[in-house]
């Protein structure tokens, strides 16, 4: 049995290593009192009163661990190790500015040490110092060029730019799970979500237990709901107290149209912890009354005093917003929109007037004449149903309800069309392309979106901004049908407003004065395509005459896309497909007017958004 000699040893170097011993070996308590007896024959053992902090850091007491590290630097002020410990101390409290200093000292005193720089490189993007943690781990990649770990890191900071680094952490470390992880992570945040799912799913293979890999898995938007679901709770067996894993949960579950099953999740989620993000997402599925210990909770982590991140407190505040309005406090409730608002508004770049100019260009470019000597000559497929308009403005609404029909399968919002105009240039060159350059256009969709229905007869496409677009559509698409989903311009707008949207799109929905002349840019353009394209396509469909009127309104909808009645188109509500627009949660209840004339609570305080509508 290893024991610390005598304090009369007369060898103080073996006394030491013995200690070292004892602290190697987990035995902290015997390593304690060994370094405490040689710093009684030698109160200026400056490496025992490191190791005495290091102790100390090891139990959490960072104060101690300070001050012993500190009196061990006061007494040999060059070691390296002693300035590590500190900054240790200081990355463990948070205070990276202090622990960059520490790890910087140290490197000086040691500068060929490669795991030095990937702790200072680490310390300095932790403090926000992105160009200085780049330069610092590049120098730690060039000392050791095998370091999977300095690859991984730096990868880390350079963001974007980091899969190349990834990639070679793999190649010096091809059981590296961080690696794979990151590399998905990075692929998925880039839009290759397809791509992503390769390097979490071996992060999986080498760590079966990781919670973050199985998370990441299921956070992929190629992943179906009942995939997303088995990711959530392999991701809870690995960590029961995942909190995003039940908020994801709850989300998908709120796709599914399974609301109380959504509740759950977010309360659970919540249980390990609050979150803003949670929080905004249940303010979706429930209603709010005065005294809600949920609002209560909501304004205890509104306070400034609360460190949240940018995006957080954006969510919260809708989320607060969101409550108020429930409770019929139309001051608090546009008080916290507003702010929300602000915040997310400044985090966005907006060209209002590119904007603004794109939608007179289409005007201009798909005029009557273009029209007149194209008609009928792109592909004849009359299986796509396009569903355009505002946000909020019902077109989910009108996509369930279609969706509801066993001939139609609801394919909601698809990217396609936009993109393959981004291939072409839009709007000049796809209007002047010729009548062969608009039926191959037509097949090239028609394509796309067969893959995900082959068999059914009509296929839904609900992007709004497909509004822009409604003239190439028709002329690459003369038998589709477009359907142009309206609402009363205040409650659109201010349903806009009181909405996060996911991403980075819509900037111009975050600002009332922005809002309102973005929708009469749209309403300019709407006017155009009602005066230029066929009656026997184009259907115009009222939100309000929908909520008066739901059994005529849908007889309507159906034969303007030539379908048969079909009741289940009456219970929308009850039709189980996933959902994943912001009125996910809406469309599985059934008809209501609760949001018809909704702008009435805010009143004046919709001023700049009223002014630009031109509603006195």
């Amino acid at each position: 049995m290893v024991a610390p000699l005598p304090l009369s040893s007369p060898n103080m170097q073996e006394q030491f290593a013995v200690a070292v011993g004892l602290h190697r070996a987990g035995r902290l308590a015997e390593a304690e009192k060994a370094y405490r007896l040689i710093l009684r024959r030698d109160p200026d053992h400056a490496d025992s009163l490191h190791l005495l902090g290091v102790l100390a850091l090891q139990a959490g007491y960072f104060d101690d661990a300070r001050q012993w590290i500190g009196a061990a630097l006061a007494r040999n002020g060059g070691s390296a190790d002693y300035h590590d410990s500190l900054g240790d101390i200081s990355r463990l409290q948070g205070r990276m500015a202090e622990a960059a200093g520490s790890f910087l000292r140290a490197m000086l005193l040691r500068p060929e040490a490669a795991e030095g720089w990937n702790r200072l490189g680490l310390a300095l993007h932790a403090a926000g110092r992105q160009g200085e943690a780049a330069a610092v781990l590049r120098r730690g990649v060039a000392l050791a060029p095998d370091s999977a770990p300095a690859h991984n890191n730096l990868g880390l900071i350079l963001g974007d730019g980091g899969a190349e680094s990834f990639r070679r952490a793999l190649l010096c470390a091809p059981g590296l799970a961080e690696a794979h992880v990151n590399l998905g992570l990075l692929q998925a945040g880039q839009g290759r979500r397809a791509a992503a799912l390769v390097p979490l799913r071996r992060a999986l293979a080498l760590r079966p237990q990781a919670a973050e890999s199985w998370y990441a898995l299921g956070n992929l938007d190629e992943t179906g709901a009942e995939d997303r679901l088995a990711a959530c709770r392999a991701t809870l067996v690995c960590d029961p107290g995942y909190g995003r894993a039940l908020n994801l949960a709850g989300l998908t579950l709120v796709e599914r149209g399974d609301l109380a099953g959504a509740i759950r999740c977010y309360r659970r989620a919540l249980a390990c912890g609050p979150d803003p993000a949670i929080y905004a997402n249940l303010a979706d599925v429930i209603r709010f009354a005065p005294g809600d210990e949920d609002l209560a909770a909501m304004e205890r982590l509104a306070d400034p005093a609360v460190p949240l991140t940018a995006e957080g407190r954006i969510a919260l505040h809708f989320a607060l917003g969101k409550a108020y309005g429930d409770c019929g406090d139309g001051g608090k409730a546009f008080g916290h929109y507003q702010e929300a608002n602000r915040r997310k508004r400044s985090l966005l770049a907006y060209d209002e007037s590119a904007e603004l100019t794109m939608m007179d260009r289409v005007r201009r470019a798909f005029h009557g004449d273009l029209f007149a000597g194209l008609a009928g000559r792109g592909d004849p497929s009359a299986a796509p149903v396009f569903i355009l308009g505002m946000p909020r403005s019902g077109s989910t609404l009108i996509e369930q309800i279609l969706a509801s029909h066993p001939k139609v399968k609801g394919g909601g919002e698809r990217p396609d069309f936009p993109e393959l105009l981004g291939q072409i240039g839009y709007p000049e060159p796809v209007a002047a392309l010729p009548a062969d350059g608009y039926r191959a256009l037509g097949a090239a969709y028609v394509e796309r979106v067969r893959g995900a229905a082959p068999d059914a007869v009509r296929i839904t496409d609900k992007l709004p901004g497909n509004f822009l677009h409604a003239g190439a559509i028709h002329l690459a698409l003369p038998n589709a049908r477009i359907i142009h989903s309206r609402r009363d311009p205040a409650d659109t707008c201010i349903s806009c407003f009181t909405t996060l949207f996911r991403g980075e799109h819509l900037p111009h929905t975050y600002d009332l004065a922005e809002l309102g002349r973005y929708y009469r840019a749209y309403a300019r353009l709407m006017e155009h395509w009602r005066a230029v394209l066929p009656q026997a396509v184009f259907l115009e469909v009222d939100y309000e005459r929908m909520i008066e009127d739901p059994e005529g309104q849908t007889r309507r909808i159906l034969a303007h896309c030539g379908l048969d009645w079909d009741p289940a188109c009456l219970s929308f509500h009850q039709t189980r497909r996933e959902v994943r627009t912001a009125s996910a949660a809406q469309v599985r209840r059934p008809i209501y007017a609760g949001s018809v004339g909704r702008w009435r609570l805010y009143g004046d305080l919709l001023a700049p958004l009223l002014t630009e509508l031109e509603i006195a």
